[in-house]
């Protein structure tokens, strides 16, 4: 039955799952369970109320994880932990955002207690945002840490160009922010592909990834 309403989407085999007589499939980027007759089929949240595990949210989290995994670091910029490496958290950023400009003022808070802070391009709006022109700058400087500083500072950048290779970041930003159901900026994945939305304060970020 699934087969046939796919309608051309992505549709992954089977998998188990806890529960007798329900499979889990994957159609698109969406988590379905569907019954062994392949009849009926659901969606929402699988939740083991035993140990109070979000099943369901757990999968969603692993793709993510997987597919930011997928984007090098040569591609992202990134302000590396100071000493010791703890954690490490991609931030689809904006540099015309607000609250974003508020997050990377307390990035180096984030790097002194171990934590590398890797931004990937994501304009609100696209291509008619108003950072869309900001983040390829940044992308395409000779040096994309200081730009970014700069860019969230309101300076001028070196450099100014928004015409280089890397400037495709920006787009390819974009379209993974919404493939992973990004809405606004900040976005930040946690290591294990949690989204947490919105500006976090430092000391709470910090408690969120275990640092003290």
């Amino acid at each position: 039955y699934l087969r046939a309403r796919a309608g051309g989407r992505a549709l992954s085999d089977p998998a188990d799952t806890p529960v007798a007589g329900i499979k889990r499939i994957k159609l698109g980027g969406n988590h379905l369970y569907v019954t062994d007759d392949g009849r009926y089929v659901f969606t929402g949240a699988l939740v083991d109320l035993k140990t109070n595990r979000n099943l369901t949210q757990e999968l969603v989290e692993a793709d993510a994880r997987a597919m930011l995994d997928t984007v090098p670091d040569a591609d992202k910029v990134v302000f590396k932990a100071v000493g010791e490496q703890k954690a490490v958290i991609d931030v689809f950023t904006d540099t015309s955002c607000p609250y974003c400009k508020k997050l990377h003022r307390e990035v180096p808070q984030l790097q002194s207690a171990g934590v590398t802070v890797r931004y990937i391009a994501y304009p609100r709006g696209g291509k008619r945002g108003p950072g869309y022109t900001g983040l390829r700058q940044v992308w395409c400087a000779p040096d994309p840490v200081k730009a970014m500083d700069d860019a969230k500072q309101g300076l001028a950048m070196e450099g100014g160009t928004t015409e280089c290779q890397r400037a495709d970041l920006v787009d390819k930003g974009f379209r993974l922010g919404g493939e992973l159901g990004i809405q606004g900026t900040p976005a930040i994945f946690l290591p294990s592909g949690k989204l947490v939305n919105g500006y976090v304060p430092a000391p709470k970020l910090l408690q969120q990834l275990g640092i003290r």
